[in-house]
Order: structure tokens, then C-alpha cells, then sequence
């Protein structure tokens, strides 16, 4: 696979401009109920493409203190009232990620 240098270069600029910004972006997952909190990232995430992040991160707000215990078809629901487009994909994913990681959950924080 062949990278665009400008691209890269690109992004390594940002990131240098946004480091102390991103480490402690890092740092907070650290501090806090990090699964919980890692999982929310990951859910607005996965919600993200082709649809609005202001959208997408309302619903996950709305799916914060059930997240764990809602259902595909309630993922459904939510993720559609906010706009949030192609969710009966999105569910999917967040059904099979949810699994993945409670099935990975020690192995998983480890890493962090």
C-alpha cells in the first residue's frame, strides 16, 4: 500500500500541533471509568460515517447510563431519532463490538 507523502505529512503536523491535546485526551480515559468511557469513544466512533458527529454523539448521550443492557432494536431507535443514518448497520456493529469486548474485556484494558 502506497501512503501520499503529502498526507502524511500532513498529519504528522497536526498531530504535533494537537499532541498535548491528544495525551491528555489519553490521559483522561486513565482517570475514569475507562471501559465505560473507552466503549462511549468507540460507540460515537462507529456511529460517526456518513452521518453528523453532533448527531451521533446525542445519541450516544442518550445511551450512556444503558449501554451495556440495550438491545439492538433500542440502539436502533435512538441512533434514528437523532439522525444518525444506515442504523440498522450501525446497530450491528455496535451489538458485535459490545460482544467482542465484554467477551475480550481483561485482555483488552490491559492494553491501555
Amino acid at each position: 500500500m502506497l501512503f501520499d507523502r503529502k498526507k502524511v505529512s500532513a498529519l504528522r503536523e497536526t498531530y504535533q500541533l494537537r499532541k498535548r491535546e491528544i495525551e491528555a485526551r489519553i490521559s483522561e480515559f486513565k482517570k475514569k471509568e475507562k471501559f465505560k468511557e473507552i466503549f462511549l469513544e468507540l460507540c460515537f466512533c462507529l456511529l460517526t460515517p456518513q452521518s453528523k458527529g453532533r448527531a451521533c454523539w446525542n445519541a450516544v448521550l442518550e445511551m450512556r447510563n444503558i449501554i451495556f443492557n440495550i438491545s439492538r432494536k433500542e440502539v436502533e431507535t435512538i441512533i434514528a431519532k437523532h439522525g444518525v443514518r444506515f442504523k440498522i448497520h450501525k446497530a450491528q456493529y455496535f451489538e458485535e463490538t459490545r460482544k467482542f469486548l465484554f467477551n475480550n474485556k481483561q485482555e483488552f484494558m490491559n492494553h491501555i
